[in-house]
């Protein structure tokens, strides 16, 4: 439990963790009163948490510098049989982990209101760094320099045998944060971007695998959580201290002491990153010899600054109910979309021998009664030399249904172009075409646009995302339109790591959401927000990568439900999430799906979630339905089904309820 009084004050209160990530620089010992020096630092920082390297034996008859700080400040220490791996803490420990002498000491710490989370010290090998590796040798290819990581170093053996004694002791709590600190020696591929390439002469766009085993693991970089861009917030910590070689060699300078964080999706208490810094925030003068530096050590320190906020239970559950296999006479049917109008349920996919590079592919539209029955076919779309690919459906503000999907044109196995495509059923929503390309705003019109979803809002707008995906700076561009097929730009989405498709959709509030798929080195989802006129967008970052990805918002009214292709240590799945608005994530549920999967369709009717969606688990790659309950919790109930209504009159889009 929390000691009381604390001999120093924590850093933000009692509802938040202040943690000082910081290899200490062998005991302190290289500087001129080192240990004291580094004593100043904690003194000064006032965290709840320190996670400390290096921590060895003072010179002179002191302890570990870590022992010895603790002495100082009344605190309690945890180094067990490490050299040098220290855990320092106003808080009592309740238990105590110990994973490697070299590479992991734990502690589990409760507060006094039973919040508790389980904190690690680690560092992996230093050797074979990727950073220097780049610096002398620019013309090194991508596999030689990831074999450093995983072959010229132990880094990434080191952090899965880690990883893997983390997830034993999460495994006996699973409703409690864990904290993953210290010195990985290696750069994050969250630093490591197409972006930060034009920055920085010694990086490249790599997904470097030590980093990524922490997020595979359901962690995240605390850092570039409060900081999400590399380029204005680079977090260097290594090194302050030495810049530049006496042969003039300059420093491969890079941010290689991280703290992540993985969150419960159970329990009652989450931590959320709030404030992130590094130290020293201004550096010495290069020419001031080692010795009689301020600032102790040749690692910055990394404060970070975590609240602690009630996770919010969810307000609904899912209950799938039946999945059917409703199309596989092509032999590769994929990407599909799901709408209602009236008393029908429309299902749109593409017809191919291939996802790619085969011959051009067709749309096939499906309809069937909404409250089951046979599917059978409404239209069938083909362009002669074009390659027709993922239709989405909505329903325009005329009554007739409108099938939007991309163009691509190739010649042999080169794309040489792409726009998109629209055509309209007849009011009664039968007959369907002809098929145009539609017309992208000349302002920022290329020669590969890619228009994949609309949305329409009340007053008759149309709305949806362009991506440019062939070019090297790929725009995600706001497009409106009130016929469907001549599209004029609104604002580029401040959306960074490759964003391509992009689903939009409204709130009660007139609120548009964009959920964006991105596919960067970091390729996790973002969810975007923006109130009319819609040029002023905030994002947040998402838990996970999502492809192909579709929302509707929940009948609660309190957060929204999202589907789309989801990355499993296993293979991929196509999975249903929840996303509260407070910011929660969860998993709803993991449909019947392996190998060629996802891009889903959904449709909210009333209590009943409808999902089209496309996966080869069975053999063929062929179109899926599946039905689900959706039920309240806490003896809630929804709105009551309306009536039904017909075709050629405003009915109900995919992705909005009722």
């Amino acid at each position: 439990m929390l000691s009381l009084p604390r001999p120093v004050t924590a850093g933000q209160g009692a509802d938040s963790i202040r943690v000082l990530v910081w290899n200490a620089w062998r005991g302190g010992n290289e500087v001129d009163r080192g240990p004291e020096k580094v004593l100043r630092v904690v003194r000064d920082v006032q965290p709840d948490l320190v996670l400390m390297q290096e921590s060895y034996d003072v010179d002179g008859d002191r302890p570990t510098l870590g022992r010895w700080i603790a002495s100082e400040l009344g605190w309690h220490a945890h180094q067990s049989e490490s050299p040098h791996l220290c855990v320092i803490s106003p808080m009592e420990f309740d238990a105590t982990h110990f994973h490697d002498p070299w590479h992991g000491v734990g502690v589990r710490i409760e507060d006094d209101q039973g919040r508790a989370f389980v904190a690690w010290s680690i560092w992996l090998d230093y050797r074979a760094y990727i950073t220097y590796a780049l610096r002398d040798d620019p013309t090194m290819t991508d596999t030689a320099l990831l074999a450093l990581e995983t072959e010229k170093s132990a880094r990434f053996t080191e952090v899965k045998a880690l990883l893997a004694d983390v997830d034993e002791v999460s495994m006996k709590e699973p409703s409690i944060p864990t904290l993953v600190g210290g010195d990985f020696n290696c750069p994050s591929h969250l630093d490591w971007t197409v972006d930060t390439t034009r920055m920085y002469r010694h990086r490249r766009n790599l997904d470097l695998p030590v980093s990524l085993a922490m997020y595979e693991d359901g962690f995240v970089d605390v850092f570039r959580e409060v900081h999400p861009d590399p380029i204005q917030r680079p977090g260097i910590t290594w090194s302050p201290m030495f810049r530049e070689k006496a042969d003039g060699t300059v420093q491969a300078f890079d941010r290689i002491d991280r703290l992540y964080l993985r969150n419960p999706s159970v329990g009652d208490w989450k931590l959320v990153p709030v404030a992130a810094r590094t130290l020293p925030e201004g550096w010495e003068d290069d020419r001031i010899p080692v010795p009689q530096r301020v600032f102790p050590s040749d690692h910055g320190a990394v404060v970070l600054d975590l609240e602690w906020r009630p996770i919010e239970k969810r307000s609904l559950d899912l209950r799938i109910e039946s999945v059917d296999r409703i199309a596989d006479e092509a032999p590769h049917s994929a990407f599909t979309d799901l709408l209602r109008v009236g008393d029908r349920l429309y299902c749109a996919f593409r017809e191919g021998d291939r996802h790619v590079h085969g011959a051009d592919g067709r749309i096939r539209v499906l309809v069937r009664d909404r409250d089951g029955g046979p599917w059978r076919s409404a239209a069938f779309l083909e362009e002669d030399g074009i390659d027709l690919r993922d239709p989405k459906l909505s329903l325009a503000p005329d009554g007739r249904i409108m099938v939007l999907c991309g163009g691509s044109d190739y010649e042999e196995r080169t794309l040489v172009g792409a726009c998109s495509r629209v055509a309209f059923s007849d009011e009664n929503g039968e007959d369907f075409g002809p098929v145009v390309p539609v017309a992208i705003d000349p302002a920022v019109r290329s020669d590969v646009d890619w228009l994949w979803r609309v949305t329409w809002d009340d007053a008759g707008t149309g709305w949806g995302v362009v991506y440019q995906h062939q070019q090297d700076d790929p725009k995600v561009r706001l497009l409106s339109s009130t016929d469907g097929i001549v599209w004029r730009h609104v604002t580029d989405l401040p959306v960074e790591g490759r964003g391509n498709e992009t689903t939009l959709r409204f709130d009660g509030d007139g609120r548009m959401t964009a959920l964006v798929r991105r596919e960067g080195s970091d390729s996790r989802a973002w969810l975007g927000q923006a109130s009319p006129p819609f040029v002023d967008w905030t994002f947040d970052l998402l838990p996970e990568a999502i492809g192909g990805p579709d929302l509707v918002r929940a009948p609660t009214g309190d957060g929204w439900i999202v589907s789309g292709r989801r990355h499993l240590p296993d293979g991929v799945r196509t999975a249903i999430w929840w996303r509260g608005d407070d910011g929660s994530w969860e998993t709803l549920a993991t449909l019947p799906s392996s190998g060629d999967t996802s891009y889903p369709g959904l449709v909210l009717d009333h209590d009943r979630l409808l999902v089209s969606y496309y996966s080869s688990h069975e053999g063929r790659t062929a179109i899926h339905f599946a039905e689900a309950s959706v039920i309240p919790r806490d003896d809630g109930v929804f709105p009551s089904r309306p009536e039904s209504v017909t075709v050629g009159i405003r009915g109900e889009r995919s992705g909005e309820d009722d």
